[in-house]
């Protein structure tokens, strides 16, 4: 259940993940990083247990691999996904609206 959508925002080299979800059963969240066709490049674990009795809170700033174009929150299943802007002008992303949930 999304109460805010994930957002990704560029911090230099990391990038600042926000939003506010439920769940339905308790849960070790982490953050997949995949690339413009969704493949798994690395994770990001949370250091948090999510349940269902709290709100899980995302504010945090965390490094990306090389290639990653899109943030996936996983708690017990996907929860939300963000398309990481570009803000490199040597850098080619995929449009908008391509590949995400």
């Amino acid at each position: 259940m999304i109460a805010e959508p994930l957002r990704a925002t560029r911090l230099g080299d990391d990038w600042r993940l926000t939003g506010r979800f439920g769940v339905f059963a308790n849960s070790t969240p982490h953050v997949e990083w995949r690339d413009a066709h969704r493949h798994v490049l690395g994770a990001s674990p949370l250091r948090r247990n999510a349940t269902p009795l709290n709100a899980l809170t995302l504010a945090e700033t965390l490094s990306a691999p090389a290639g990653a174009r899109v943030a996936v929150l996983v708690a017990g299943g996907e929860l939300a996904s963000a398309q990481l802007p570009c803000t490199n002008q040597w850098l080619t992303c995929p449009p908008r609206n391509s590949l995400l949930l």
